[in-house]
């Protein structure tokens, strides 16, 4: 299942580390201890089993220790060790894994302050070199990102740009190749400081996609609505927040994709998370 790879990744990469305030997803700030995904057909009852299961356990240093999954062909995973160089910087290697091989290496070089200076990623499938350049404002916040391929040539560049609250507002992707195509995101805020809407445009400046999101009076998020609409039929997902821990680190969520706004959704996922 193809689903289950992307999800494996989105799962496992930088999981503690993401802010609810710049992403699309409130990943939990706490060092997770275990999540249990539950896959079903159409909306969860009582008493129904699931088509798919992943269970993933993490060490209190971020490192999976067990993966459970009912279709282990397709797991996908990265784990990423902390190795102290003998200048005394740090370097964080990253390694992809699928079938139980190594097919991605990302080294990742930080400067005195901690921040990524540079990234180098190695495609060991296909024997290719990347290499990644990171600038930051006077804030420490990052501002660009240059790209370049394994010949040396610039092939992409990322910018991004913040409000007055130091909220990530805008970010724009420039990809070089026989023509120059841009993509964005914006993001957009509250009084409170929550980010309440984010918007993707594509190459063409068009609308692909946009995310809304809904809190409590504590400032909670407690659902979000993500809105496909660069195809040619538009689908939904839904994520419902249904239970926090007494930090804010939310310890259920709910998932539905919907082909419409309303009505039985295709699919439903259910997300259960423990923390040290």
């Amino acid at each position: 299942m193809n689903f289950i790879k992307v999800l494996l990744v989105i799962l496992l990469i930088g999981i503690s580390n993401l802010n609810a305030q710049n992403f699309s997803d409130p990943w939990p700030k706490g060092k997770i201890k275990t999540i249990k995904l539950s896959i079903y057909e159409n909306h969860f009852e009582s008493g129904k089993q699931p088509i798919s299961t992943v269970e993933a356990k993490f060490d209190i240093d971020r490192q999976i220790t067990e993966l459970i999954n009912n279709d282990l062909k397709n797991v996908y995973y990265q784990k990423q060790d902390w190795i102290r160089s003998p200048s005394d910087s740090t370097i964080i290697s990253s390694l992809y894994y699928q079938n139980g091989k190594v097919f991605h290496k990302s080294i990742c070089y930080l400067d005195e302050k901690g921040q990524q200076k540079y990234e180098i990623n190695y495609n060991l499938e296909d024997d290719l070199e990347e290499k990644y350049i990171y600038f930051y404002n006077e804030l420490g916040q990052q501002s660009k990102i240059l790209k370049y391929n394994e010949q040396g040539n610039l092939y992409g560049e990322s910018s991004f740009d913040y409000d007055e609250n130091q909220n990530r507002i805008r970010d724009k992707h420039t990809h070089f190749s026989n023509s120059i195509f841009n993509n964005e995101r914006i993001y957009i805020f509250d009084s409170q400081n929550n980010l309440i809407e984010k918007r993707y445009y594509g190459a063409l400046e068009t609308l692909e996609r946009k995310e809304n999101y809904v809190y409590d009076i504590d400032n909670l998020l407690t659902e979000k609505v993500t809105e496909f609409t660069g195809g040619d039929s538009p689908e939904y997902y839904s994520y419902q927040y249904i239970s926090f821990d007494a930090v804010g680190n939310y310890t259920k969520r709910l998932v539905f994709n919907n082909k419409e706004k309303t009505g039985t959704p295709k699919r439903t996922e259910i997300w259960e998370i423990a923390y040290y």
